[in-house]
C-alpha cells in the first residue's frame, strides 16, 4: 500500500517497530524458526507450506 499511497503520516516515527513487523510478517510467510522473530512475547504459527493452497502461499511470500 505505501508503494502507491506513500508512508503513512507516523511512519518516520515508528519506522523502527513498522520495520520489525515487516520482518516477523515475512518470518511466517516462510514458516521460520520461533526463535527467530523479533520483540514477540506469544510467538505466531508460520504458515505451513505442506497444508497451506499454493496459491495463498504465493500470495503471502509476495506480499511479506
Amino acid at each position: 500500500m505505501a508503494g502507491e499511497l506513500g508512508a503513512f503520516e507516523g511512519y518516520k516515527r515508528n519506522k523502527e517497530h513498522m520495520l520489525r513487523v515487516m520482518r516477523n510478517h515475512r518470518r511466517a510467510a516462510y514458516n521460520a524458526d520461533p526463535k527467530e522473530y523479533e520483540s514477540l512475547t506469544v510467538k505466531p504459527m508460520g504458515i505451513d507450506a505442506t497444508i497451506c493452497p499454493d496459491y495463498l502461499l504465493k500470495a503471502a511470500k509476495e506480499n511479506a
